[in-house]
This record gives structure tokens, C-alpha cells and sequence, in this order.
């Protein structure tokens, strides 16, 4: 049977008796003196039952009030969730990415093991916290991770570090593991800006001719804008010539602009 939700402050040291004649008195109880004088209980939506001694009565009250208050407000935590450890939580998310691309796995993975477990493995959720994920994350493109100490990675490696890691807590959070994740707000390096340059029509057409049976490939990557494994996974049945669009419904900008 559920519990039904309630909260309250008891005093542990003392009991109320009733006498004979009907009045009622209080004494000391059989944990006088014993432990903590006050206890904050409640129960919470899940009908289970949460509790923490105090020795002051104010104490027990003001936390209970935030306990009660966050479950109105949904931001409530159970606290023996948030005491689990990253690395857990870490494989718990691993574990729903079973339909992903074993490439994308692969990655996942390799992330996880070289740069964000060696550090947040064993740290409770809990004690994630916002200005320790900055300072590691800075030091990442400084002094480089356990694995690869002394050497910065790359902007985009600690990008992608604090994705995954932002992922994970993201994950605790939808799970009541945590109020809010820790990574939201972290300054991130800048990517560095690259010149882009592009082939002409005069050399991209050597390039397909120096192809040889790949020629129609080559065009094909070099005028409408797919990537590799984009391009080769097409078949004859995905591309509608006459609406100039592929088989995901996109339309070629080189199709639009030439009018193929």
C-alpha cells in the first residue's frame, strides 16, 4: 500500500502519556538523551518515506520546508539518488545508446574512458558542481585530461567533453537524480576560425577525371553539397530529378540554383 504524502517535526526525547484521570502530561522518552533531539519526516509522491535528525528543532523545520516546497515546485531530489556516482549514471546513458551507429558508440565511448571518466568516475552527483566543471574543463585546453596530462586538447575535443558530460547529467536530471544539471552555463573555448576554400569548376572537374570510374561521384559530392556516406548510401529510387530533391526530401542548392 502507498503512503499517503505527509511531513512533521517530532521531538524523539520526549513522549505525551495520558493518565488515569484523563490529563496528559509529557516525559522523557526511552531515546532521551540519546542522538538527535528532533527528526524532520515526510513521505514523498512515491509514498516512500524520507527522514533526518537534528538537534535543533528549527533546523529540522526549515529543512523539511525546502523538502516539501521543492516537490511543489518539481525540483525535488531524492536525496539516496543523487549520492550515485557519475560513472553509474554515465553507464546508465551508455546503455540507452545501444541503437545509435556503432561509430557514434565507438565515440561515445573513447570520450568517456580518456577524458571524462578518469576525473568524474566516482564523484557523487550530488557533488558535481557548476565552478568545478568550469575549472576542468579550462584545464582540459590547458594541461590536457588524466590520459593525455600535458598536453591541451583541441577546443573541439573540450566541446565535445562537455557535451557528453552535459548529456549524462541532462539524463540524471530527467531520472529525480538531480534538481538541475551543473554543466548548463559553462564557458567553453572558442573554435578557431578556419578560411574556407573552395574548388573552381576548372579544378574540380580534373579531380573527377583523375577519379576515373568514380568521376560521377566526385561531381556529385563537389555540386550538391552531400557528405560521403551520404552520397554513397543514394540509390536510383531516392532522387526525383524533376523536383530536385533526394530522397529525405532536401532540396540540392545546386540543383535549385542551376535548375537541374
Amino acid at each position: 500500500m502507498t503512503r499517503n504524502c505527509r511531513a512533521g517535526v517530532e521531538d524523539r526525547w520526549t513522549k505525551t502519556v495520558k493518565g488515569p484521570d484523563g490529563t496528559i502530561r509529557t516525559e522523557k522518552s526511552a531515546n532521551y538523551g540519546k542522538g538527535s533531539r528532533w527528526r524532520a519526516r515526510y513521505v514523498d509522491d512515491q509514498g516512500r518515506e524520507h527522514a533526518k535528525g537534528f538537534s535543533r528543532k528549527v533546523d529540522a523545520q526549515q529543512w523539511l520546508n525546502k523538502q516539501v516546497s521543492d516537490q511543489v515546485t518539481g525540483t525535488w531530489t531524492d536525496l539516496a539518488l543523487s549520492g550515485v556516482t557519475f560513472g553509474v549514471m554515465a553507464e546508465r546513458w551508455m546503455s540507452t545508446k545501444a541503437t545509435r551507429a556503432p561509430k557514434t558508440v565507438a565515440g561515445y565511448r573513447s570520450l568517456l574512458d580518456t577524458v571524462v571518466l578518469p576525473r568524474w568516475k566516482d564523484v557523487p552527483l550530488r557533488e558535481v558542481q557548476f565552478d568545478d566543471l568550469q575549472i576542468w574543463l579550462t584545464s582540459l585546453s590547458v594541461d590536457g585530461s588524466v590520459r593525455f596530462e600535458g598536453k591541451g586538447l583541441s577546443a573541439s575535443r573540450v566541446r565535445q567533453a562537455h557535451q557528453l558530460i552535459g548529456a549524462v547529467l541532462k539524463f540524471a536530471v530527467k531520472a529525480k537524480h538531480l534538481p538541475a544539471s551543473p554543466a548548463d552555463g559553462v564557458e567553453l573555448p572558442r573554435l578557431p576560425e578556419t578560411e574556407q576554400r573552395y574548388l573552381t569548376h576548372e579544378q574540380l572537374h580534373r579531380v573527377a577525371v583523375a577519379a576515373g570510374r568514380l568521376r560521377t561521384l566526385v561531381l556529385v559530392l563537389g555540386y550538391c553539397g552531400l557528405r560521403f556516406g551520404e552520397a554513397t548510401a543514394l540509390r536510383v529510387e531516392d532522387v526525383d530529378v524533376t523536383a530536385r530533391r533526394n530522397g529525405c526530401g532536401d532540396q540540392s542548392p545546386t540543383f535549385a540554383r542551376r535548375g537541374w
